[in-house]
């Protein structure tokens, strides 16, 4: 969203996978600040790496992808390749108020049995999201959908970056 209000036209339309904002009076997202955690070996990293939030994969090869493109040698360690304060400077007003000012077409993507982005924040976005925002449910995915169901995933973005 801030790149298109920096050069807007340049996007056609935005999609966002599984947004969370949660209503005004709801608690936030738990913002903090992680450490960069160091390892003396790719192994105890990997054995370290975990989804946020939570969730089960039904594809353990997806997981063990991501977890090596997600860690780095430093030449004397191994750590994550992830701003580890990326998760602080969330301020839901602001996106609240993005949302409300796109002058693009927006899809907002939700996993079906999202854990995260549940029925009642689902409820706050269709009453924020700009008129003309598609709401599409990929069926049977929680939060990480391209982890769930990915040929789902894929299919949705095909059939939206071909047009009306």
């Amino acid at each position: 969203m801030r790149a298109m209000e920096r050069c807007g036209e340049r996007f056609a339309g935005l999609i966002l996978i599984d947004l969370y904002l949660p209503p005004p009076g709801r608690p936030p997202a738990r913002p903090r600040e992680r450490k960069l955690r160091r390892y003396a070996t790719l192994e105890e990293g990997l054995g370290r790496f975990l989804l946020a939030p939570p969730q089960d994969c039904a594809y353990p090869f997806m997981i063990d992808f991501i977890a090596r493109r997600t860690l780095r040698h430093t030449g004397a360690h191994w750590t994550w390749c992830t701003d580890p304060a990326s998760g602080v400077r969330i301020v839901h007003e602001e996106t609240r108020a993005r949302l409300r000012q796109l002058a693009v077409p927006l899809t907002l993507l939700r996993g079906e049995c999202s854990r995260l982005v549940d029925e009642g924040i689902g409820a706050h976005l269709r009453e924020v999201a700009p008129g003309g925002t598609r709401f599409i449910e990929i069926p049977d995915a929680d939060h990480h959908i391209l982890l769930d169901r990915p040929l789902a995933l894929v299919a949705a973005l095909r059939c939206l970056l071909e047009g009306p």
